[in-house]
């Protein structure tokens, strides 16, 4: 098995959710101008455009739903007219959201399917000694990690009769279990400095 030369992918996967909390406390500038930024770049444009298609009624129902039902000085002279801070707070939401959905992506992308493995095993130790088979977590992730990523391949919006074959259970019972290998990532000296300083931050953040 070859050996990465990278950081575990669990503290990979913890750094990325500290990234995340910190974006909730940017204030809906920086959220434009984190777009803005992605925008500009080829990669993170196609992801970004890719996101906007799938995302779009939720964004919208997101922003329609905070401008219609948060209290403040409306939009125009009606009844019905929706709230100034209820349009920022929704777009605010809707924004962090998207950005969530792209930081995901970005994870996916960098760390592969046995990198999302490995960083789900110890979470599969924990689940083992609660009496779930060991395994089973890992192995439910790969399958998922593999049909979402053969849906998002698809140039078009998949119908609900090609989505049906995926839920469909076999017709034949297979004589083996289904199996996963994963690749060795060992933990490192950085591993270790990383998380202490990702605890020393969160700690500094609460008693501030």
């Amino acid at each position: 098995m070859s050996r990465p030369a990278t950081l575990h992918p669990l503290t990979c996967c913890l750094l990325i959710f500290a990234v995340a909390l910190y974006l909730m406390l940017l204030p809906l500038a920086g959220y434009l101008a984190l777009l803005v930024l992605m925008f500009g770049w080829r990669p993170g444009r196609r992801e970004l455009v890719q996101a906007l298609r799938r995302m779009r009624w939720l964004l919208l129902a997101m922003l329609l739903l905070a401008a219609w039902t948060l209290p403040g000085a409306p939009l125009f002279s009606s009844r019905f007219a929706p709230s100034i801070p209820g349009l920022f707070a929704g777009a605010h939401q809707a924004l962090a959201v998207l950005l969530l959905a792209l930081l995901a992506r970005g994870v996916w992308l960098w760390l592969g399917t046995p990198g999302l493995l490995a960083a789900s095993w110890p979470l599969d130790a924990l689940f083992a000694r609660a009496g779930m088979p060991r395994g089973r977590l890992a192995l439910r992730l790969a399958l998922t990690v593999q049909y979402a990523n053969h849906l998002l391949e698809q140039p078009e919006k998949p119908r609900l009769t090609q989505l049906l074959p995926y839920l469909q259970a076999p017709q034949f019972a297979q004589a083996r279990p289904d199996k996963v290998q994963l690749p060795l990532y060992p933990w490192s000296k950085w591993d270790g400095a990383l998380l202490v300083c990702l605890l020393l931050a969160v700690v500094m953040r609460m008693v501030a």
